[in-house]
């Protein structure tokens, strides 16, 4: 094994993405079972407006833990990673920094209690700090690559790397309309139907992501 600590660290990175796609799955079901809770409460059924809404409190603690833990472990991943590869070093500043960023932000809005233009700034900033994450580790996955002489590995970065950029671009498109040409129903339409494209976009570049993280972790394992 070559790069030994590419590949634990990279290892890392994968465990965390499974885990925040666990917890995403615990929010879905979370909201799921908050619209159950609240239907229950409507029609006056007293049992399942408890259980739903124990249930709900159950997967929403969940999803939070899985976050938390997940975030570490990429933390974890990339600094380790960083041992042999300096990109990775890169990505753990920027984590550092969207973490900080979300942490304010959360605070911010908590104390505030509506969203301000300063919380929108703030979670803009944070969001492309992970962009530059993603987009500096799929760069480090490439430097392995180049430096194993893996060719598909290498593609695979390069391609990989366009892509997460083109779909942030859109996200940020998206996002901008309203506020630079005003939120009528026209501009309303127009950025509703970019963020439908966007999240589909961000499903497939999820995919794609775990696909790259795997594929490095095969590589760097057997070289």
């Amino acid at each position: 094994m070559t790069f030994p600590n590419g590949f634990h660290g990279i290892k890392k990175i994968f465990t965390s993405e499974i885990l925040d796609l666990i917890a995403s799955v615990c929010m879905i079901v979370f909201a799921v079972l908050t619209i159950v809770f609240l239907a229950s409460a409507e029609a006056d059924a007293a049992g399942g407006a408890i259980a739903g809404g124990l249930g709900a409190v159950a997967f929403l603690l969940a999803a939070l833990v899985l976050s938390i833990i997940a975030y570490i472990f990429k933390l974890i991943g990339i600094k380790r990673a960083g041992r042999d590869e300096e990109r990775f070093n890169t990505a753990f500043i920027f984590a550092i920094f969207a973490l900080i960023l979300t942490i304010v932000s959360s605070v911010i809005a908590s104390i505030t209690g509506t969203n301000s233009i300063w919380d929108d700034l703030i979670k803009t900033i944070a969001t492309l700090f992970e962009l530059l994450v993603t987009l500096y580790i799929v760069n480090g996955i490439q430097a392995f690559g180049e430096r194993l002489g893996h060719e598909e590995l290498v593609q695979k970065g390069r391609t990989y790397f366009i892509i997460f950029l083109i779909l942030y671009i859109l996200r940020m498109i998206a996002s901008v309309i309203p506020v630079f040409f005003g939120a009528n129903e026209t501009t309303a339409s127009i950025s509703g139907t970019m963020l439908l494209v966007s999240a589909i976009l961000s499903l497939i570049c999820y995919i794609l992501y775990l696909a790259l993280l795997g594929k490095a972790k095969k590589v760097l394992k057997t070289n």
